[in-house]
């Protein structure tokens, strides 16, 4: 909202509450395009042709029946409803069929929870942290933009520096990074 502030003007911006239901229709779409890569790569998108129906008539569904109640934060909030239908769908496909081990379906569905859980709690935290400083000008907007990168990047960083997904990236960029080192 600040930078469309800055950009727009104050009177276009959106509401806090249909600013946070597109970050966490963001966050959403960010956490299935890995098992949707998945799932494409093993040529199952037949196996959930449906999906796309379901989503789009619960999403237009809801969308225009919650739009006449709270307007435009009832169309994006229809939205979310699809993605969590479409969610577990995906990834009852790839595990099931994927995979082959669809025992691992609670434990993935967990994870995502669990990952949009930690994402909410950290965007209300930099929300009120950014909240502390001045509300208007360029300055104010780029020292908040900072303190929300940076400080997510860390926060991330603190959370998963234990998990084997970390290691594996963290000895991939190693790997890199030693071999430009080594050449000049």
């Amino acid at each position: 909202n600040h930078f469309m502030g800055i950009w727009i003007g104050e009177g276009k911006t959106f509401s806090l509450s249909i600013v946070f239901v597109i970050s966490l229709n963001s966050t959403l779409t960010t956490l299935r395009a890995p098992v949707n890569t998945f799932k494409n790569a093993q040529g199952l998108f037949t196996k959930d042709w449906y999906k796309a129906l379901v989503e789009a008539v619960i999403g237009i569904s809801f969308g225009i029946a919650l739009s006449y109640v709270w307007g435009v934060l009832g169309i994006v909030l229809g939205y979310l409803l699809a993605f969590l239908v479409g969610i577990p769908i995906e990834n009852i496909v790839l595990y099931k069929y994927g995979f082959e081990c669809p025992k691992r379906l609670g434990k993935q569905l967990l994870r995502i929870f669990f990952s949009v859980i930690i994402s909410i709690l950290l965007a209300i935290g930099f929300f009120v942290l950014c909240e502390l400083l001045p509300a208007t000008g360029i300055v104010s907007f780029i020292c908040k933009a900072c303190i929300c990168i940076f400080g997510v990047i860390i926060c991330f960083v603190l959370l998963t520096f234990k998990t084997k997904e970390f290691q594996y990236y963290k000895n991939i960029v190693f790997s890199i990074v030693s071999k430009v080192w080594r050449k000049h």
